[in-house]
């Protein structure tokens, strides 16, 4: 992994206060999913995966920087809340076991989405969100798969909302005015798994990242073809820069406005302006440009797989 130095400002969108608040390291971030994956022809709408992988991007963005926050999930009308945790840290006689938990408290992250079963796509993973999609659709000894693998790796634990001291209340899935961002129209839905299969997975997290997080997405088709061609624009960049090289360091301001952009309320749209920027600037010098700077700012959007020779697994 390469390695990201200077620790900065975090600055995200309260939902409660309605105002841009500092995170510190150890604030609780209370994530908020207001949409579950819309389901069509037996698979997951890939417009409707949005809220999902932005929580996991952000949840690994934070670790990148250096921030050790806990991700909370609110349970109705409780005084707990429950933080995401590897089921082997716990006993299996434990109170707070798996299957307990599972009984006791069924998790609602803001419209009926069960944090068990659908919070975590892998940081846009392709292959794992690929077999969670084919879940849906694949039949084995007629049972549907979809609540297997990466499911029977979560467990959730009890934190008092008391002993909570300061958290910031992350919403994905609504507009800043907290009105639930609609679904596209049927017509208009592209599957997940049709999505990789077509544009690939740097396309699709092109067009998930590519529109703030408060606003709705376009025309999934629009976006997933628009996507494709930014990946194949960078793909060919990087066979004309230096492998494996550092970048010059008159460049490096690129990554850290690249940094900052993703630190003021996550703006991934911005991010990747200034990627694009890097990018020119690197054709404008001819073929002398290490590509490590550019490779350091994939990684971060975990397109690090574009940097991959052709041709790789």
């Amino acid at each position: 992994m390469c390695s990201l130095t200077r620790v900065r400002e975090i600055r995200l969108y309260d939902s409660l206060s309605g105002e841009l608040v500092p995170v510190s390291a150890g604030d609780a971030i209370r994530v908020e999913v207001r949409t579950s994956p819309v389901g069509i022809d037996g698979g997951v709408d890939v417009a409707s995966t949005r809220p999902l992988v932005l929580f996991s991007f952000l949840e690994r963005f934070l670790q990148r920087e250096g921030f050790a926050t806990k991700f909370l999930f609110d349970s109705p009308g409780g005084d707990m809340l429950y933080e995401l945790s590897e089921p082997e840290l716990l006993s299996a006689d434990s109170p707070d076991s798996q299957a307990e938990l599972d009984a006791e408290h069924d998790v609602d992250l803001g419209d009926g989405l069960d944090s068990k079963h659908d919070v975590d796509l892998g940081g846009l993973d392709a292959e794992r969100e690929a077999d969670r999609d084919g879940g849906l659709d694949a039949e084995s000894d007629g049972e549907d798969t979809y609540d297997s693998g990466l499911d029977a790796g979560m467990s959730l634990l009890e934190v008092p909302r008391s002993d909570v001291d300061q958290w910031v209340n992350i919403c994905f899935g609504a507009s800043r005015d907290g009105v639930e961002i609609e679904p596209a129209c049927a017509g208009e839905r592209v599957l997940l798994s049709d999505a990789l299969k077509h544009f690939g997975h740097p396309a699709v997290a092109l067009y998930l990242l590519g529109t703030h997080y408060s606003l709705p997405l376009g025309d999934a088709l629009t976006g997933l073809t628009t996507g494709s061609k930014n990946a194949l624009r960078i793909r060919e960049a990087l066979e004309k820069l230096v492998p494996d090289q550092p970048s010059p360091p008159d460049m490096r301001h690129y990554v850290e406005a690249f940094r900052d952009a993703l630190a003021n309320d996550l703006d991934t749209p911005l991010a990747f302006v200034i990627m694009f920027e890097w990018l020119l600037e690197a054709e404008r010098r001819g073929g002398e440009v290490g590509d490590h700077d550019l490779r350091v700012m994939l990684e971060v959007l975990e397109l690090d797989g574009l940097a991959a020779p052709a041709g790789a697994p």
